[in-house]
Formats: C-alpha cells, structure tokens, sequence
C-alpha cells in the first residue's frame, strides 16, 4: 500500500462491518480508511488493464467480510482481514464462471439471499464453491435480456425489483415469475431502458428514476410504467438516483 498524489475525485464510499471506509478513485486506486488508526491506505491497481465504475452497486461487502469491487475487466474482492486481493475472471472454457468482465453492479438478494452479479447476464454468487451460475428470470416462458444489472430491491410484499440498462424487471419469489416492465408517457410506450433503483413510498407507491424519461410510477397489477419528466414540473429528465428518509419523503436527483 503506498500514498496518493494529485487525486481527482473519489467515487461511492462503501462503510465495512467495522465502520471503516472504502472507496475508489480516478488514480484508480482501491483507497481504505482505517478509523481506529485514523489513516487512509492507497492500493493502485493497474489501469491498462482495470477501471473502477462509478455508481453506488459498484462496492459492496458480503458476510464474510470481502469487499468486491466491480470494473470494466472483471470483479476484485478484497479480504478485509487479511487485504489480499483476488479477480474474479471470465472463462470461455468454464461454465461456471462469471458470465462477462464488464461488471456493472453487485447487490444481495434481501433475507440472506445469494449474492447477484450484475455480467452479461445476472450471475448468482455460490459462495460455497465459488462458482457463478445464470440468475433464472422469463417472462411467460420468454428469456429476458438482464445485461446490465444495477439495483436490487424488495416491496412490502416480498417481490423484487431488479433495475439496470436492461430497464424494470419485477420478479415474484413464491411463483419464480418475471415481468419485464415497459415504460410510456403521454405519447405511449418509449425505448428508455435505464432504471437506477427502486423506492416503495408509504402510501405503497413504487417510483424509479430513469435516465432520460424522469420519475417513474409503477404500477404491479398492471405492469404499466408511467413517466413523470420536465413537463410536469421536474427539473430534469435525467435522474440517477433516489432515496427516502426516515419520515418518508422520496428525493431524487
């Protein structure tokens, strides 16, 4: 580990069970917070070969007290412990492999599940034996198009809601069935794919912000995705993110 000269910007800062601080940065530098000695550890990692994503899925810390990090050419983990580092790496010859080096998001499943590996496809994490198999999501028997897995999120009734490029999925447990949501305004249906998240507001709405058509309401019963943009009084139709506080308000930027 070594120190960090001329720093551009830091990007999703991730606090471990421990409450010390991971991130990355734009001298692609895998950067640990250690809060007990009050003292920042730089690791760089090669960037002919890696680049660090910026978005809140891209880090994350499973029960084991590893902490992966997703980049453009495979999935790091790092043992908190221990801080060796390990890449996890597509392999042609092996089935069970992560599906693609492009790692756009990881998130778990709520209640303990499986960790999701957002790939070419979404990947399930088998910790057990190391090994990634495809996450089973069709609509009415049909193969969805998954690449590009961002978020992962549960509602009050127990279904998720698997968000990224690929647009809305809203998948039911009990019954293992999918439905891949399509999205209309006032003109009708549109080609807008990218949802980032999910929120489950206290009247039991659920919104999602997407990146060119605005706010979203979902409807479940329906599977109808309607948008809210510029128009009707939002700022901006490009939104990235959003969240609730502990009275309820939703925010979105």
């Amino acid at each position: 580990l070594h120190s960090s000269d001329n720093v551009g910007g830091y990007y999703g800062v991730l606090e471990d069970h421990e409450g010390n601080l991971w991130t990355t940065n734009d001298n692609n530098e895998i950067v640990y917070y250690d809060r007990l000695q009050r003292k920042y550890y730089y690791k760089y990692i090669d960037e002919s070969t890696v680049r660090f994503l910026d978005l809140p899925p891209h880090i994350f810390e499973d029960n084991s007290r590893r902490i992966w990090f997703c980049t453009n050419n495979g999935l790091i983990t790092v043992n908190a412990r221990q801080k060796n580092i390990m890449t996890c790496l597509h392999d042609e010859k092996n089935p069970k492999s992560i599906s693609s080096n492009f790692i756009f998001g990881i998130q778990r499943l709520p209640h303990g599940g499986p960790l999701l590996v957002g790939a070419n496809t979404i990947d399930v994490f088998d910790r057990k034996t190391n090994t990634f198999s495809q996450f089973p999501v069709t609509d009415s028997g049909r193969s969805i198009d998954t690449r590009g897995l961002w978020f992962v999120n549960e509602d009050r009734k127990k279904n998720i809601w698997l968000s990224g490029q690929f647009g809305l999925i809203y998948y039911e447990p009990a019954t293992g069935k999918a439905r891949l949501l399509k999205l209309h305004n006032e003109r009708g249906p549109t080609k807008s794919r990218e949802f980032l998240g999910v929120i489950e507001d206290n009247d039991g709405k659920i919104w999602s912000p997407n990146w060119g058509m605005g706010l979203c309401h979902i409807d479940p019963a329906t599977g109808e995705v309607r948008a809210l943009m510029e128009m009707e009084g939002l700022s901006t139709s490009h939104l990235g993110t959003i969240f609730q506080d502990s009275k309820g308000r939703v925010y979105t930027c």
